[in-house]
């Protein structure tokens, strides 16, 4: 549902204006409902916007119509009505595609019965908030406690609307005091009307740009799914994608908890989307941290300058590791898994040749593992499959398999002296299949890496977060990484951010007075504050005791649901380890691009309403921590299907 809930800081406001107004701009672009779930009096505020606007006006009657003109739960007494939010939200979900103007009743906290307010009603229809005030006296102090509400009830606010006489520092001052933008200043018009609305629009640069943020065709043109993936196919290459094989990308219109939205189709997002999503999508307190971060300070260069959510950051992922066990004191900012692990990489040859050792110069890898797509990350990775046509351009590396405990203990005996640092993925290498082995291995390392004084490098991109349920993957074992890896989940899935964290003893061969032994390194974006902001709000929500419970919860109705396919299907090598599920099928698609078994049952899969993306003949979950019990075992039962079509 796409819209806003026109609220009001008190009475007589304005709400009608501003509901009007936006009913006629955005009707000139498209379909336009207007509702009023309780009315009040006569005539009606419908009949003022009907009179306003009449291009593509669609109305939803009002689910409670009072006659007099006065507090909802009052009118309704009156005549011995009771006003119940559940039939007003049963109107509610009787939804269609056209863009919703939903008009409240007096201010935020106006009482519908004895235990719901408007302001319930908001949250229950899970619109964003405009929220209008009048430029007469006493309104800083009731658009501030309407703002600190909303907040209280994670319902995002779009911004701010001044209606009435000009009111010189009033915008500035609100600004300041509340953290969300004046978008809009409506003047006191002459007479309410199409002529003027129209007027007002052509000179106002925040009228076109509200107008904008509620319809982007409004800007853009009247653009349908079809003309979206028209223009996808024409000017857009995709990762990880044979354009030759996958001719058309479904336009996703919105997010919201475990599910994506493909105009009228939805679908369970089974994967996390890349597994970055940690508790859904548009999670309510994370959309507000980088709405909040923006109207402060949207970016900075990070050389030579700070800002509070980066350091904040810093200092909170320093003590999550040092918590559990890991000699980590620095973090070093990057913006995706793969350009940390660039870091890692760095620091660790750097580290050796400032420390007196230049004779450590080997790296050691673990056979199947990935480690992103730049070239340095590329080189400590598995060369074959889509690294295989680079491996010119990568520099030599040595590699064990990781269930080869002999090779791994002769590799120290012979090249333990040279080698700077071992990279890993931590119990599970994810884009291999998600190839799990067991922590005795990550014991074995840490006694022959501790010995031969080789850097341990744990790339947790994927791993970090209780994804194998704990925070971090190296708890499994008594490994201690000396330089760990982080992303993806680090946003909870919102924006672009890496940490490479380090100890102190690595830090303080880079500190001297010669920047040539500096780590001259470095991202335009490092540290973002938007990015930085919402990664402390998903830290907020990692840290309770409901997201504990959410992995543990996944982790058991994985095992469930894997056991029931397993009786009921020819499947191997069943696995769980925290909320990853995995297993394999008989296909002739052992590996990533053999055959198109992964491609068809992918389509199939999100043509059953579930997103799903094996690894070759790897079929995975790696579900967000909000999903329930009856969305993972649907998800299952269109796995269950599909491989009983397809063998």
């Amino acid at each position: 549902m796409k819209g806003v809930f026109v609220a009001g800081t008190d009475t007589d406001v304005g709400k009608t204006v501003v509901s009007a107004f936006l009913c006629h701009a955005l009707g000139q672009q498209t379909e336009v409902t207007y509702f009023k779930p309780v009315q009040a009096g006569y005539p009606t505020d419908t009949d003022h916007v009907t009179d306003v606007c009449e291009q593509r006006l669609r109305i939803k009657p009002s689910t409670y119509s009072l006659r007099q003109p006065m507090s909802p739960n009052r009118a309704a007494a009156l005549e011995q009505k009771d006003l119940r939010l559940a039939e007003i939200l049963k109107d509610w979900d009787e939804r269609d595609e056209t863009i919703h103007v939903v008009e409240g009743a007096g201010g935020l906290l106006v009482p519908l019965n004895k235990q719901d307010k408007i302001i319930d009603l908001i949250q229950g229809m899970e619109l964003p908030c405009l929220l209008v005030a009048s430029t007469r006296l006493g309104t800083i102090n009731h658009t501030l406690l309407s703002i600190e509400a909303l907040n209280e009830k994670s319902i995002p606010c779009l911004g701010i609307v001044l209606n009435g006489a000009t009111d010189p520092g009033l915008k500035e001052l609100l600004e300041e005091q509340s953290g969300v933008p004046v978008v809009l200043e409506l003047p006191t018009f002459d007479s309410v009307n199409a002529d003027s609305f129209d007027g007002f629009l052509s000179k106002s640069e925040g009228a076109r740009a509200l107008v904008e943020q509620l319809c982007p065709k409004w800007k853009h043109g009247d653009q349908t799914a079809e003309d979206l993936e028209a223009f996808d196919k024409e000017y857009v290459w995709h990762p990880f994608t044979q354009h030759g094989i996958v001719k058309n990308h479904p336009v996703v219109t919105k997010g919201k908890d475990s599910y994506l939205y493909l105009g009228n189709h939805k679908v369970l997002d089974a994967i996390s989307s890349w597994w970055v999503n940690l508790f859904g999508h548009c999670h309510p307190g994370l959309s507000r941290a980088v709405q909040d971060q923006a109207h402060q300070l949207e970016h900075v260069i990070y050389a030579g300058f700070s800002h509070e959510p980066g350091t904040l950051l810093a200092k909170r992922l320093v003590e999550l590791a040092r918590a559990r066990g890991a000699n980590l004191d620095k973090a070093f900012y990057s913006d995706n898994g793969s350009t940390s692990v660039e870091v890692a990489l760095k620091l660790a040859y750097q580290f050796h040749q400032q420390n007196g050792d230049k004779h450590k110069t080997r790296f050691l890898a673990f056979r199947g593992s990935y480690h992103g797509d730049t070239l340095g990350a590329m080189s400590v990775g598995e060369r074959r499959g889509f690294n295989e046509i680079f491996s010119p351009l990568l520099f030599e590396v040595d590699t064990v398999d990781p269930f080869d405990d002999e090779a791994l203990q002769l590799y120290f005996e012979k090249h333990g002296d040279q080698c700077a640092a071992v990279i890993l993925e931590p119990m599970v290498q994810g884009a291999s299949g998600m190839r799990m082995y067991g922590a005795e291995v990550l014991d074995r390392l840490a006694t022959l890496a501790d010995r031969s004084r080789s850097l341990i490098i744990c790339d947790e991109v994927f791993t970090g977060f209780y994804r194998t349920g704990k925070m971090f993957a190296f708890e499994h074992s008594r490994l201690k990484p000396d330089l760990l890896c982080l992303s993806k989940g680090l946003t909870g899935g919102y924006l672009p951010l890496a940490v490479t964290l380090v100890g102190q003893r690595l830090f303080d061969v880079f500190n001297n007075s010669d920047m040539r032994q500096a780590f001259l390194h470095g991202h335009s974006y490092t540290a973002n504050p938007i990015a930085c902001r919402v990664a402390l709000a998903s830290l907020d929500l990692i840290e309770t005791s409901q997201t504990e419970r959410a992995v543990q919860n996944i982790e058991q109705w994985t095992r469930e649901c894997l056991g029931d396919l397993e009786q009921a299907c020819e499947v191997y090598n069943v696995r769980t380890l925290g909320t990853i599920g995995a297993f394999e099928v008989n296909s002739d698609d052992p590996h990533y691009f053999k055959g198109d078994f992964s491609f068809r049952f992918h389509r199939k899969a999100l043509e059953q309403g579930v997103l799903l993306r094996p690894l070759g003949g790897t079929i995975y979950t790696v579900p967000p921590y909000c999903m329930t019990k009856t969305e993972l075992q649907k998800t299952y039962q269109v796995i269950h299907q599909i491989i009983k079509e397809e063998f």
